[in-house]
């Protein structure tokens, strides 16, 4: 009986003890989860402030846009004298602008008239440049348009299809078949100073061999008819 208690006496000793020793484990580990509160005391960063532009956007540039006629279309003249010197401003006191001369009959697109002068640019776009000429060595597109209809008669009038009467009827008037005619393309109403009103056109029509030829010609129209066909290449 002895030896026995001292048997149970240790086991017993042997489970205290391994008891103990998992307490002070799960202790440890508890402990160095929690979290560290924060110094009361430290000073915190101030959140950095957004940028704000108070700037005003620029205002945009001023389009120059040319004077337009009653019918929309953009007023135009022309330059009578060749090698005439433009001005910066409205007068011939103004400095001339060393840009450069123009040619004779250049067209000139007006943005402005004053006293007699008027302020243009050579091209549509604007490209923020202008200077000014007086308007007594030009030409309107107007007075152009008036002069060429007293010369030439007015324009020939163009079709839904794009077509031209006058052409069509010379064209059949000409063609070893008429009826074979094909017409591919159609050019808007140009004009020349000397020579009138013109129209190019591009067409088919049969030969005598029964096979399809194709042309391009100039028209050259007055008084509503045609008085004279050029090659393409009469015309720019």
């Amino acid at each position: 009986m002895g030896c026995l208690g001292v048997i149970i006496a240790v086991i017993v000793l042997f489970a205290i003890l391994s008891n103990m020793r998992e307490s002070s484990t799960n202790t440890t580990s508890s402990s160095s989860t929690q979290t560290t509160p924060e110094n009361p005391n430290k000073l915190q960063q101030p959140p950095k402030p957004e940028f704000i532009d108070f700037r005003k956007p620029l205002r945009p540039a001023v389009k120059k846009i040319p004077i337009k006629n009653s019918d929309g279309s953009v007023l135009t003249y022309e330059n009578g004298i060749e090698g005439v010197n433009i001005r910066v401003g409205p007068g011939m006191n103004y400095a001339v602008d060393k840009t450069g001369t123009l040619g004779e009959n250049e067209i000139l697109y007006v943005l402005e008239e004053k006293d007699d002068w008027i302020r243009f640019r050579v091209t549509r776009e604007d490209n923020g440049w202008s200077a000014w000429i007086k308007k007594d060595i030009t030409i309107s597109s107007k007075e152009i348009e008036q002069a060429a209809k007293t010369k030439f008669g007015e324009p020939p009038t163009q079709n839904l299809d794009g077509s031209f009467t006058c052409v069509k009827e010379y064209l059949k008037s000409i063609t070893r078949d008429p009826d074979s005619l094909v017409y591919e393309k159609w050019s808007d109403v140009k004009y020349n100073e000397g020579d009138g009103w013109l129209v190019m056109c591009v067409f088919r029509a049969k030969n005598g061999f029964g096979g399809y030829e194709r042309d391009a010609k100039w028209f050259i129209i007055q008084h509503g008819r045609v008085v004279e066909v050029k090659n393409i290449d009469a015309y720019e």
